[in-house]
């Protein structure tokens, strides 16, 4: 309940999603092509029109092969909770992707020259958006404000190739909050072509002592006892009602309007960690106070049905750090192909040129248009065929080429996160290893977890300490931050991380008590590259790892 109160007080000091006029952004609102480096999180955002308003959804990625891998997006359910649903929960939408401009410019975009060529603004929105798709939209998954203001939904009709789309990564760690900056979000706010905001600071409110402690628990139950229910459920949901389900951003550079919403906060790793559910009062450039709320997605993730749609083999380790994301460069077959190909560099300066990769065939659809327009420079590229039926047609100025190479689909499903050896305690089940473990460990009777009686029965006869029960940090080179994953065999009360350089110089101290599971990510991106010691010390026994940093 206090939750609930607390929630809709946010909501009421923040804005209506669909209040505002739509139109133009404001000068102090950076284009997305301000940020080079983020070119896959743009291509994952994109605007949506229902019959209540304009929202920003975000592709997610799934552990599944490309080709299950489905078109599901995060969005905010105050965008879709006034709609009327039909009896399969679908409503119509029209989605606009790659609406942004193609270089850096940093100015509020004019209502004429909005994403398209000079002159069309009066043309239907259907000719004036070059990646415009109107589609039955299915909800999957939805939550009240109280947990945050997120829902999970798919897009019924295939996302042509040429879109250039990308499924972002998602992560339900909430000890990544602590050091790795900067964070943004990508938006379409009142309409307008794609913006970034983005902070430094830290974020208030992503994790609170009481909900890491029961994390802390839950994740070790999880681990130890998972295949009892074979993974069908997890004990971390409960850690939910003692957590906060928001975390407050304070922006440092641009701000949100409405049309914003369920826009997803993401990491510098392309990894979504929350989801824009209700803005402070401030809808200005010059506003004192520019921050959002946004919906922790490790609150979201824990429920079941979220779990079962992004992690369908049930991957332990990928329920504790997530996957990073995917841009899928072969499909099986291209098949009936149609529409009007546009350059690329229309909506990304970087991108001259674009290729559609087959394993197999690739056929054009016969009697329907498919143009490639002057400027634009396409290849088709398959395995065994190239199909170019009547309707086919390249525009003077354009380059087209078409070759048989093929490519290879991923197949494959994650492991971890940054796809570097996985710790031997974090093995998935059902491995050789896992069930040696599994094979000496008594079940109890009586369904009470006490870790003090099972931990020490996992523990390898060769462990390096009285202490430690299993060490990794990775990834080793590491970029940007390193992971330490350390499990006890009991309770360590008095732990610490340091790490110096070889010089002896220290360059961090970390402290931590009471704790069963360490797992815990530090910012690396300011090290010099080069040779590092690792100290991980626990009620002072200390296992020392080096790694290297190649920034």
């Amino acid at each position: 309940m206090l939750k609930i109160i607390i929630s809709t007080a946010l909501l009421l000091l923040g804005y209506s999603t669909f209040a505002q006029s739509w139109g133009q952004a404001q000068e102090c609102q950076n284009n997305a092509n301000n940020s080079f480096n983020n070119n896959d999180l743009k291509a994952a955002t994109f605007r949506y029109r229902t019959a209540g308003g304009e929202c920003t959804g975000t592709l997610l990625n799934r552990n599944t092969p490309e080709n299950s891998i489905g078109q599901y997006f995060l969005t905010s359910w105050h965008c879709l909770n006034d709609l009327s649903l039909n009896a399969n929960n679908e409503f119509q939408a029209t989605l606009t992707f790659n609406y942004q401009s193609p270089n850096a410019n940093n100015l509020g975009t004019p209502l004429n020259n909005r994403g398209i060529f000079p002159g069309q603004s009066t043309l239907p929105d259907n000719n004036r958006f070059r990646y415009w798709l109107p589609s039955q939209i299915r909800l999957i998954e939805k939550t009240s404000m109280a947990q945050g203001d997120m829902a999970i939904c798919q897009i019924l009709a295939p996302i042509p190739p040429h879109f250039n789309v990308y499924y972002s990564g998602w992560s339900p760690n909430q000890y990544l909050f602590a050091n790795l900056v900067p964070f943004s979000t990508f938006h379409h706010e009142r309409g307008d072509i794609k913006k970034i905001t983005s902070t430094t600071l830290p974020i208030y409110g992503h994790a609170n002592p009481v909900a890491l402690n029961c994390q802390t628990v839950t994740n070790v139950i999880d681990f130890l006892f998972g295949w009892l229910w074979k993974r069908k459920w997890t004990t971390q949901v409960v850690c939910n009602y003692v957590d906060w389900p928001m975390m407050t951003v304070n922006w440092t550079s641009g701000n949100t309007l409405p049309g914003s919403s369920g826009a997803s906060l993401t990491r510098n790793d392309t990894r979504i960690v929350g989801n824009l559910s209700t803005g402070w009062i401030g809808l200005s450039c010059n506003s004192v106070i520019r921050r959002d709320n946004f919906g922790k997605f490790s609150n979201y993730y824990n429920r079941q049905s979220v779990k079962n749609l992004l992690n369908p083999p049930n991957k332990w380790g990928i329920d504790q750090n997530g996957i990073p994301g995917r841009k899928i460069n072969c499909y099986t077959n291209l098949l009936n192909l149609r529409g009007i190909y546009f350059p690329t560099n229309e909506y990304n300066q970087y991108i001259s040129s674009q290729t559609l990769s087959a394993q197999n065939n690739i056929t054009t659809e016969l009697g329907q248009e498919l143009r490639i327009v002057s400027n634009a420079n396409f290849v088709f590229n398959a395995g065994n065929s190239i199909t170019l039926n009547p309707g086919f047609n390249i525009e003077p100025g354009a380059t087209f080429r078409a070759q048989i190479a093929g490519c290879t689909v991923n197949n494959a499903t994650y492991r971890t996160v940054n796809k570097v050896e996985e710790s031997p305690a974090i093995e998935e089940y059902g491995t050789p290893d896992f069930n040696k473990i599994l094979d000496s460990i008594k079940l109890p009777h009586n369904k009470v977890f006490d870790i003090n009686k099972y931990a020490l029965k996992i523990s390898k006869s060769d462990s390096i300490s009285d202490i430690f029960l299993d060490t990794k940090v990775f990834p080793n080179p590491a970029k940007g931050f390193i992971q330490v994953n350390t499990y006890f065999k009991s309770k360590a009360s008095n732990i610490s991380i340091t790490i110096y350089d070889l010089n002896g110089r220290l360059l961090v101290n970390q402290n931590y008590s009471n704790l069963y599971l360490l797992n815990v990510f530090i910012n690396t991106a300011k090290f010099s590259n080069g040779l590092y010691n690792v100290l991980i010390n626990a009620d002072n026994k200390i296992i020392s790892k080096r790694i290297v940093i190649v920034n």
